[in-house]
């Protein structure tokens, strides 16, 4: 990780009481009064461009179905086609990009969640899925921790762990070192490789978590 970056340490949110004319109550209830009168066009975002298409369908409130709270595009087989390429053309970029500005990215979206945006998602997730208050602030808080816990602590846990094994490689080949000079080389090499293959793993292992844990805060902030 660059020296000019730090992940900033996990801080835990402090929780909103949503009391009886709480700042946090009232906004939330204007932002329900305010989507309940809206009927709002959600398009396809491909490639960072809003596309609507001509078949739609309806988001309406699971509590009141006649109540349509938006209008959404299907994606048929050519925006299908464009979100492919648009996700290949973006992969190389992504790829290449380090660690700490893509930890960046997903705190800054938490701290939007967390704070500019609380109300609006919160009052969106209320109306479109039926939930209750204390549901959907307790999955915004969790996300948020999680993230900040990942974030800031992913690459130290994978430093210590890289150097736990090259302390036993390290053990280990002191051992090796006392046999004779054929076995010596022989395990030697068996046991370098086993190094490399374990650093390997752990790596892999690493950047699936990490990426199957964006993968799910994703789907739970717009969930």
């Amino acid at each position: 990780m660059s020296k000019m970056f730090k992940v900033p340490i996990p801080i835990n949110e402090t929780a909103l009481s949503y009391a009886p004319n709480s700042p946090e109550k009232v906004a939330l209830k204007a932002e329900i009064l305010r989507q309940s009168n809206l009927v709002v066009d959600i398009p396809l975002i491909i490639g960072g461009e809003e596309i609507f298409t001509e078949k739609k369908g309806k988001v309406r409130m699971p509590h009141k179905h006649k109540h349509d709270l938006a209008n959404f595009s299907y994606a048929g087989g050519a925006e299908l086609k464009m979100a492919v390429e648009a996700a290949k053309s973006a992969k190389e970029a992504w790829s290449q990009m380090a660690f700490e500005h893509r930890a960046a990215i997903f705190l800054k979206a938490a701290e939007l969640i967390a704070t500019k945006y609380r109300s609006l998602l919160n009052a969106a997730t209320m109306l479109g899925q039926s939930k209750l208050l204390i549901k959907r602030r307790l999955i915004v808080l969790v996300s948020w921790q999680i993230l900040c816990v990942l974030m800031s602590n992913l690459p130290k846990i994978f430093t210590k762990i890289n150097l736990l094994i090259q302390k036993v490689f390290g053990i280990v080949l002191n051992i090796v070192r006392s046999m004779d000079l054929l076995r010596q080389f022989r395990r030697l090499i068996l046991l370098q490789s086993a190094v490399i293959c374990v650093q390997f793993l752990l790596l892999w292992a690493t950047l699936l978590f990490g990426s199957l844990l964006q993968h799910r805060f994703c789907q739970t902030t717009i969930s």
